[in-house]
């Protein structure tokens, strides 16, 4: 089972939609460290079903979602200011 780390920034227009996509995101079990920046490591599997959840649900010209994947050891070096990282290996996933 491969693992991959992704960070996720989006920039929404409106509440109604912009919370859609932070529930899709705490849905696949990604940690918020920034108002538009979820972070987290996921399945091959559960990376491709969340990508063509995305896609297909917010089409929407005024919602804009960037899914960039990261090696581990570009995540382990990420640097977040005044709090502490989300630990890499989650030991749990929603399903």
């Amino acid at each position: 089972m491969t693992v991959k780390h992704i960070i996720v920034c989006y920039d929404v227009e409106k509440t109604k939609d912009r919370n859609k996509v932070i529930k899709v995101l705490e849905y696949y079990g990604l940690t918020r460290v920034q108002y538009s920046v979820f972070m987290g490591s996921l399945t091959e599997t559960r990376l491709l079903q969340m990508n063509v959840r995305l896609k297909r649900d917010f089409k929407k010209p005024s919602i804009r979602i960037m899914v960039i994947e990261v090696c581990k050891a570009c995540m382990e070096r990420a640097l977040l200011v005044h709090e502490e990282l989300p630990p890499l290996n989650r030991k749990f996933e929603v399903i």
